[in-house]
């Protein structure tokens, strides 16, 4: 009789540790995927930054009014830009999905400041180089930017797939009341890192 209970004793451990393993898996990835987001979101901040100053750099440095007029359009691209991030940190902060305007304002001036530097045709060595790398910083941002775009949408879904199986039929106003909102979960690690992604675009002026 004793040895019975022990083996049922043990399969149930077993099942509840079983359990448990299964609903860390996707709290695991949950947490993966919000760093690989918040990293991205980063990124593209501190890229348009960079950016921004290499490109009043080459500014300084170039007499060439085609370069100036390039080097310009540019700029006003990547303001485009920082607005977009701007409205999407307010959204954030908060606590609601960002306006729908803040991811195309970051893609629209990401492709009028790359179009407007791949126009420059300059045979100044000093001007090729330093295009050559603000072209590869503005590389890196969009990468950043579409990572942010893929792995911060993965969190908007398991925040609605996560409500939508918690809510009662008969609840139905209430969820589509709260549907804009962004699960609290997901709020507590993302207000701080947004507070200093808004802290650092006061600090750059954009």
């Amino acid at each position: 009789m004793t040895g019975i209970m022990v083996r049922s004793s043990s399969s149930v451990v077993v099942l509840v540790l079983s359990a448990l393993a299964a609903l860390a898996v996707p709290v695991e990835r949950r947490e993966s995927v919000l760093l690989t987001c918040n990293t991205a979101r980063l990124g593209v901040i501190s890229g348009l930054n960079t950016t921004s100053r290499s490109i009043e750099a080459l500014l300084s440095s170039s007499n060439d009014s085609a370069v100036t007029s390039a080097c310009n359009e540019a700029l006003s691209g990547l303001h485009t830009s920082q607005e977009g991030v701007s409205i999407i940190v307010k959204g954030v902060l908060a606590g609601v999905t960002p306006d729908d305007t803040g991811v195309p304002a970051v893609a629209s001036g990401l492709a009028t400041a790359n179009q407007s530097l791949t126009s420059i045709n300059s045979s100044d060595a000093n001007v090729q180089s330093q295009l050559a790398t603000i072209l590869m910083q503005l590389a890196t941002t969009k990468s950043n930017g579409d990572t942010a775009i893929t792995e911060c949408a993965k969190l908007s879904s398991t925040s609605s797939n996560s409500t939508s199986s918690n809510s009662s039929s008969t609840d139905s106003t209430l969820s589509n009341s709260n549907s804009s909102r962004l699960s609290p979960s997901l709020l507590l690690p993302l207000r701080p890192l947004m507070g200093r992604l808004a802290f650092k675009l006061r600090l750059t002026g954009r």
